[in-house]
């Protein structure tokens, strides 16, 4: 019976690991570089529409430019332009998976204004911010990962005490090259178990900008760290 049991335990292992480690070497192979290719040659992100678009959906969220003055505050998931200027005085600390590429590659990247920059990916834990930020925000960013259990750890090991999140993010069931991982509020709150993170506040859309960033309704969650 011990016998039967192990191997049981270690079929259900390898059940609920595969479908993991099959998306993250699709995500690191192929969806990574598609990210890499899409913010190369993005139009966008290097006009004034960019941040303006910014200030409209923090203002829309309830954040004013002072909101962290003087804090240290992680864009996870920065991409090749910082949103997360749009915080006078902040200490902004970035993650972000192709960072070295996208300082390497395009020539407008912001990333190397802030303070630190971790070309890393969000499902893999950076030790030295244990406890170090006030703030951690994620825009339009889980739904382009790989697993989000890991993430929602790494937010709350980042965070001091009483540290908010605010991760937003378009929710669907279908998945394609740029958006692998599947999201919704059972997902995310499900996740949420054991992290010391509670749910302050959701909403969906985003205000004057419509309801989504470009696939699936997007859901905006207010995190704090209680434990």
């Amino acid at each position: 019976m011990a016998t039967l049991g192990y191997r049981l335990k270690r079929k259900l292992l390898k059940l609920t690991v595969a479908p993991v480690l099959g998306r993250k070497r699709a995500w690191g192979w192929l969806a990574q570089r598609a990210e890499l290719h899409f913010h190369q040659n993005n139009q966008w992100r290097q006009t004034a529409d960019f941040y303006q678009q910014t200030q409209v959906l923090f203002a829309h969220f309830g954040f004013g430019p002072d909101a962290f003055d003087g804090k240290t505050l992680i864009d996870l998931g920065a991409g090749s332009r910082l949103r997360t200027t749009y915080f006078r005085n902040a200490k902004l600390v970035v993650i972000e998976p192709l960072a070295d590429e996208f300082q390497r590659t395009i020539p407008w990247c912001d990333l190397a204004t802030a303070a630190r920059v971790f070309s890393t990916a969000a499902e893999d834990r950076i030790s030295e911010l244990s406890g170090e930020a006030d703030g951690v925000v994620s825009i339009n960013v889980l739904d382009h990962c790989y697993d989000l259990a890991p993430i929602l750890g790494n937010v709350a090991g980042y965070l001091k005490q009483g540290g908010v999140a605010f991760l937003s993010f378009d929710a669907h069931d279908d998945t394609d090259l740029l958006h692998p991982l599947r999201l919704g509020d059972r997902s995310v709150e499900g996740s949420l178990a054991g992290t010391g993170l509670v749910v302050e506040q959701k909403t969906t859309g985003l205000g004057p900008l419509g309801p989504n960033y470009g696939q699936g309704r997007a859901v905006n969650y207010w995190l704090r760290r209680t434990a």
